[in-house]
């Protein structure tokens, strides 16, 4: 009798007041990661999630790669290739709804 009494409690579901808590998510914008690539991002100035559009810009890096590249003999014409891939340039990132600059990242 006692076996049983007990099963019952415990095989019962809990009462319909009773709540089950719920985790709570907390979401947080993410600034993002600004390689040389278009990232999402959450723009700080009209506050919409966006991908971000990419201007490539020479600059400093690609400069010292074309004196590196023309005094190791590659005057002809060679030194002109890092203005021509975008991985040796700087990456300029703008938002596309409002056109803020967002950030700039060098290739190193």
């Amino acid at each position: 009798m006692i076996i049983s009494f007990f099963s019952l409690i415990v095989s019962q579901p809990p009462p319909s007041g009773v709540m089950n808590p719920q985790p709570i998510i907390v979401v947080q914008p993410s600034t993002g990661y600004l390689g040389h690539n278009p990232s999402p991002i959450q723009c700080p100035s009209c506050q919409q999630q966006v991908v971000t559009i990419v201007r490539y810009e020479a600059g400093a890096i690609t400069w010292v790669i074309s004196l590196v590249i023309c005094f190791l003999g590659g005057f002809i014409g060679c030194c002109l290739i890092p203005f021509c891939i975008p991985a040796c340039q700087d990456a300029g990132h703008t938002c596309p709804a409002c056109h803020t600059p967002l950030g700039r990242r060098s290739p190193f």
